[in-house]
């Protein structure tokens, strides 16, 4: 079983998912960097981290699931509770705490944006409750930072129905319909492109424009469990994986610009998504793990188990961290530089990563402990 294993690729990946998003906003919100340069483009696409994210969401929830129904031992019971106690009390708690921030008068707008009406914002957190902000007013709470939650939790409750019909009714026809329902998301948006259409509200945030990007994972999943050997003997298909992924991660890096073009529109996610998932396959089929460190691998193991709690937190605390680094800026007179950002975020990637361990260690990590519990009385029970 490939999805019983640890990988450390993966670890760095997920590492550099969330570091690719706490730099685009630490950017944008914080230590804004001048309009020029390579460092600033890379830095401002930071953002794309998201992609990363659903690539990898689809990369190992997918392989997970088609390697149960493969040894035809699949639960949608243990499937839901591992992902419930996994995701809600953590996502959950953090929606508590941007609403305490608010009643208490602390809430800056990045916490609250955009207005300060409460029965406006009790309504947005009635939406975040059911997940429906990637639909309904999704910039309000955290600066719309949550639409990606929403958009992987209707993946998560839909992705083992699809899946478990598509391989018991239609095996033999599997990877051919995971690319046909690709192509159906490339497909609309194709058809919502105009020159006026609504960029984010239309194309980046809805699941149905955007649940390729999490397919392209799971297909990369299929392929990694039915053609492992043949993917490791070969070093041509390899280096071929490896360097398809450079091409598109290149090509999205170099035209995207978070606009309504017709690039952004119809074909931006496909490259992400192929890209991400591209990368992804060709690091766990190489022997990538062999050249990270000892130390790297411990530290890409810590922030990979951190990155959800990351997320959800990076951006309440940033500008809490980011007003001493402000003050001390100040008080010894630097001027901003690329030398200054990196230090700064350095400081406060650090600030969060403390934070986010504590409330892992008071929230996420009693709430598994829970969920394993549940699980074993399930499993002694015979669900399987």
């Amino acid at each position: 079983m490939f999805f019983n294993k640890h990988y450390p690729c993966l670890d760095m990946l997920r590492s550099i998912a969330i570091t690719l998003v706490m730099l685009a906003h630490f950017n944008a919100k914080l230590y804004p960097l001048p309009k020029t340069g390579f460092f600033q483009l890379f830095v401002s696409k930071g953002w794309n981290g998201v992609g990363l994210f659903f690539a990898l969401s689809g990369f190992l929830i997918g392989g997970q699931i088609i390697e149960a129904l493969q040894r035809d031992s699949f639960s949608f019971k243990i499937f839901y509770i591992k992902r419930f106690w996994r995701i809600f009390p953590p996502y959950y708690f953090s929606l508590l705490i941007v609403i305490i921030i608010y009643f208490i008068g602390l809430a800056d707008n990045n916490v609250i944006q955009s207005t300060k009406e409460t029965p406006i914002i009790l309504r947005a957190l009635l939406y975040h409750v059911f997940y429906l902000q990637n639909y309904i007013q999704p910039p309000i709470l955290q600066a719309g930072l949550y639409w990606s939650l929403a958009l992987e939790e209707q993946f998560y409750i839909l992705a083992p129905v699809l899946l478990y019909i598509v391989w018991r009714y239609f095996k033999p026809f599997f990877t051919l319909i995971l690319t046909g329902l690709i192509l159906l998301a490339m497909t609309i948006r194709f058809l919502l492109y105009t020159p006026s259409v609504n960029w984010l509200y239309d194309i980046r945030f809805p699941f149905q424009t955007r649940f390729d990007s999490l397919l392209f994972g799971v297909l990369a999943a299929y392929l990694f469990i039915f053609y492992n050997r043949k993917l490791k003997d070969s070093s041509l298909v390899r280096v071929m994986l490896f360097l398809s992924s450079f091409a598109a991660i290149v090509v999205f890096m170099a035209v995207d610009n978070e606009t309504n073009g017709y690039f952004n529109t119809c074909w931006f996610f496909s490259f992400t998504g192929f890209g991400f998932a591209a990368l992804t396959l060709s690091l766990v089929i190489s022997s990538f793990d062999l050249y990270i460190h000892r130390y790297l691998k411990k530290f890409f193991t810590l922030v990979a188990r951190l990155s959800y709690t990351m997320y959800l937190y990076h951006l309440i605390f940033i500008f809490p961290v980011g007003e001493i680094i402000i003050k001390v800026h100040k008080y010894f007179g630097f001027q901003p530089s690329i030398t200054g950002f990196i230090i700064s975020f350095v400081v406060y990637f650090g600030a969060v990563l403390l934070i986010s361990a504590l409330v892992y260690r008071v929230i996420d990590r009693p709430a598994m402990n829970y969920r394993n519990k549940i699980l074993s009385k399930s499993l002694s029970k015979g669900v399987g």
